[in-house]
């Protein structure tokens, strides 16, 4: 959804919903010297619109509980005739594509290192995917 709000779930061996969503929550912040310096309140809608949106989140982008970094915002993207936002994040042995349809609706497409997946093959998968969610009007 636009708003960020994951709203369907589907995953290769487990249940989607572990994988992209967690009730808000609070996580601890770290301080530039590495130590914890006080809790934040997580809402991963609203990093991941924030991500989507603005090209950053101050506070990681979180889905299924699992902090990502913002990586490379890619704005007006084409893909065969279609135009996305693209958000590229990371976090260790893994990352996240976020991209965004020209209807407003954001695919996110996970992958796992340490399951033998690659951010290229997620990406041709994602972009894919929402060409079809934007020919279906989504």
């Amino acid at each position: 959804a636009e708003d960020g709000v994951v709203f369907a779930a589907a995953a290769d061996d487990d249940d989607g919903w572990s994988k992209l969503y967690k009730d808000d929550h609070e996580e601890d912040t770290i301080g530039e010297d590495g130590n914890a310096c006080g809790k934040v309140s997580i809402n991963e809608a609203s990093t991941i619109k924030a991500a989507v949106d603005d090209g950053s989140a101050p506070n990681g982008v979180w889905i299924g509980g699992q902090k990502y970094k913002v990586v490379r915002p890619e704005k007006g993207f084409e893909y065969n005739d279609c135009t996305f936002d693209i958000t590229m994040c990371a976090r260790s042995k893994g990352g996240a594509h976020l991209i965004k349809t020209p209807n407003g609706s954001i695919v996110i497409a996970l992958y796992d290192e340490e399951k033998e997946q690659d951010k290229g093959n997620s990406r041709t998968s994602a972009l894919a995917f929402a060409e079809y969610l934007h020919q279906s009007g989504y």
